[in-house]
């Protein structure tokens, strides 16, 4: 009886081996299942990746173009007012202005007293001007005292 005991055992012990092989082979048919079933997931992800990497990249340009339009009104209106304060007349003030902010801008000049005040405005430069908006600049100086002869 006890022969027979152990031919039981090692029977069960063969069984358990084929058993253990077969849920190593399920196992491993899963893994690869589940590895076939994540490979798609890296291409959604690239793809929802590339736009918004796009669109940040526009947005930072956007910002660079708009930062250059403020700094071309703001350097017309710093040099037009310049040029008034010197004693040059309001038309000449007005085509240094245009000469630096571009010939679609346009230029304000104002006496206040003792001062001159000068705005330009334009359009941002021509990556942003399908937005509709308009860049506008001030600059202040004091009017210098004339020599009269």
């Amino acid at each position: 009886m006890n022969v027979d005991r152990e031919i039981n055992t090692l029977g069960n012990a063969a069984d358990l081996d084929g058993a253990a092989s077969d849920t190593r082979l399920h196992m491993s048919q899963c893994q690869k299942r589940r590895v076939t079933a994540e490979s798609g997931m890296v291409s959604v992800e690239w793809a929802l990746t590339i736009p918004l990497f796009i669109v940040v990249v526009l947005v930072c340009a956007g910002a660079l173009a708009y930062a250059s339009s403020v700094a071309i009104t703001t350097d017309a209106a710093r040099e037009a007012a310049r040029a008034y304060s010197v004693g040059k007349g309001e038309t000449e003030a007005k085509n240094v202005a245009l000469a630096v902010a571009g010939r679609n801008a346009s230029v304000t000049i104002r006496e206040e007293g003792e001062y001159v005040r000068v705005s330009v405005r334009r359009p941002p430069v021509d990556s942003l001007a399908f937005l509709g908006f308009t860049v506008q600049s001030q600059h202040v100086a004091l009017i210098e005292p004339r020599s009269t002869p």
